[in-house]
């Protein structure tokens, strides 16, 4: 699978992604810095990777562009060490890789994981 991480992803989950053979790239590695989310969000599209990120913006940016891809996954855990990160990223690889590849938000919690398909719709 190809993913990008978003800066608050540690370099330590790049790294152990690449050792489960994904592509997998850091923001820092092809964007400037200073990368708003549209801008991550567009070289993700181009790119067709998925998100891994613990940032709550790109739900909102999600909606608002009536998004069908690329898929995201969102942490919204207490324990943000990578090895928890990595731990839980492979219970959702492993249950929802389908979920993934057809377009979704994941938002991985301490406890559980919500899938979400895309384009997000409120009615």
């Amino acid at each position: 699978m190809k993913f990008l991480a978003d800066m608050g992803i540690s370099m330590t989950v790049v790294r152990e992604l690449r050792q489960w053979e994904h592509d997998v790239i850091h923001v820092r590695e092809c964007l400037p810095i200073t990368s708003d989310d549209e801008v991550i969000l567009d070289f993700a599209l181009k790119e067709k990777r998925v998100i891994l990120t613990m940032d709550h913006d790109f739900g909102d940016l999600f909606f608002r562009r009536g998004a069908s891809s690329p898929s995201l996954i969102f942490f919204r855990v207490t324990d943000e060490k990578p090895q928890s990160i990595l731990q839980k990223l492979r219970t959702v690889l492993d249950a929802a890789a389908d979920a993934l590849g057809e377009g979704a938000i994941i938002t991985v919690e301490d406890t559980r994981f919500r899938i979400r398909p895309l384009p997000i719709n409120l009615e």
